[in-house]
């Protein structure tokens, strides 16, 4: 054995990329990806996945808090969290099935209301419909001369029972940071990244006002069905309409209508 490994010789190995003079890979010559979607697929494309709404914390906080009022003293032991003890699964005497690992956190006061969870889980209804998810959930309300709202929504989560929320039930994937601020008028601005619903959407500081019918600026950028992306560059403050462009090469106008993309944090406020 020891004679076939010594020899083994560099020669004998598969061929591997060699660098060139400046010790950089080469660049590879590839096909260019092709749009399947026109600039006018883009808005229904959008509506239809936010046709229950856009992701946020309070439906997967809810359920999460829901789901864990039904164990009992030994199984999972506590009313918003799981411990490690029961990593491979256990099942209380309601029928419900826990397993994982997850921590809670709440916090209220005068100035602000907070509350969020983190973890690796995976709970089961006695009808067999499973919440589950990795990742980290946070929401904070501000009270204050200048209300708003900040969400944080990061990992994967699903709830298959969610009869409401196509979004919940089909899933959800990313890392998304939303700010609402309340002054004289609403500003929300959103940045990073989400699936669900068969869409996939990317924010660059895209901020939206509701002085101007919730008109945008900055950047949001669109998946499409053949793996590259839309950008549109709402360059204009309060503006529903963008530059469109595929690999950089502009295609036309697109206007959206961004007012689903609010309403889940406007109601946190609103309900106050």
């Amino acid at each position: 054995m020891f004679a076939l490994l010594l020899g083994c010789t560099p020669s004998d190995r598969p061929d591997s990329p060699a660098l060139n003079d400046e010790g950089y890979f080469p660049e590879i010559d590839r096909p260019a990806a092709i749009a399947q979607w026109q600039p006018e697929d883009i808005p229904p494309a959008i509506s239809a996945a936010l046709i229950d709404g856009f992701p946020n914390a309070g439906p997967l906080h809810e359920i999460y808090l829901g789901m864990l009022a039904m164990g009992d003293e030994e199984c999972p032991g506590h009313e918003d969290h799981i411990d490690a003890m029961w990593l491979y699964g256990c099942t209380a005497e309601s029928g419900y099935w826990f397993s994982g690992v997850s921590e809670h956190l709440s916090i209220s006061n005068m100035n602000e209301e907070a509350w969020g969870f983190s973890g690796d889980l995976k709970f089961r209804d006695p009808e067999l419909n499973t919440f589950a998810g990795g990742g980290h959930v946070w929401h904070a309300q501000r009270h204050s001369t200048e209300p708003g709202v900040r969400e944080f929504l990061q990992g994967t989560w699903f709830w298959e029972g969610d009869q409401q929320r196509s979004w919940f039930a089909g899933g959800i994937s990313g890392l998304l940071e939303a700010d609402l601020l309340r002054t004289s008028a609403d500003t929300l601005q959103l940045n990073g990244a989400i699936g669900f619903n068969d869409i996939h959407l990317h924010f660059e500081t895209l901020e939206l006002n509701s002085d101007c019918n919730w008109g945008a600026s900055g950047v949001l950028s669109i998946r499409d069905p053949g793996g590259a992306w839309h950008r549109l560059d709402f360059a204009d403050s309060c503006s529903s309409c963008a530059q469109a462009s595929f690999n950089g090469a502009p295609t036309g106008e697109v206007c959206l209508d961004f007012e689903p993309f609010a309403e889940p944090f406007v109601a946190y406020l609103d309900e106050r």
